[in-house]
């Protein structure tokens, strides 16, 4: 069981900006102050190879396996459900400018939102459309 209260200021001491990262946000089941793994949102992981240093990284310095760091790049094929529980419930770790993660999760999840209403529109007339070919 990994808990919050230990994790956070050990992940607050990754030196972050040797890694080209400008930001990290916590999200996933440590919300709930204890969990199976650690979630990290992070912004300026750029292929496979930096995620994986990363995650080695984060294991050793937090004493854990590998097998328990999940690294999600933030860009723009980060999905949706990473956005919202990060915008809700992340806790930023590391931010070079304290406004950035807030500002990219808060765009990132009005886009949410807004594919989130429309795909419910888009089903209402998908719906309405078959109600009409059956009559």
């Amino acid at each position: 069981m990994i808990y919050l209260e230990e994790i956070l200021p050990r992940l607050r001491r990754v030196p972050w900006p040797s890694y080209g990262v400008k930001w990290v946000v916590l999200f996933g089941s440590l919300r709930a102050r204890r969990g199976d793994d650690i979630d990290l949102l992070i912004y300026g992981v750029k292929g496979s190879k930096e995620k994986l240093v990363l995650v080695l990284r984060v294991s050793e310095d937090l004493g854990i396996s590998p097998d328990e760091v999940d690294v999600v790049p933030a860009d723009d094929s980060t999905p949706c459900p990473v956005i919202l529980d990060a915008w809700r419930y992340g806790k930023i770790v590391y931010a070079r400018d304290p406004g950035e993660p807030r500002e990219w999760l808060l765009r990132k999840t009005m886009i949410c939102y807004d594919y989130s209403i429309m795909s419910k529109k888009l089903e209402i007339v998908r719906t309405a459309t078959r109600a009409a070919r059956k009559r």
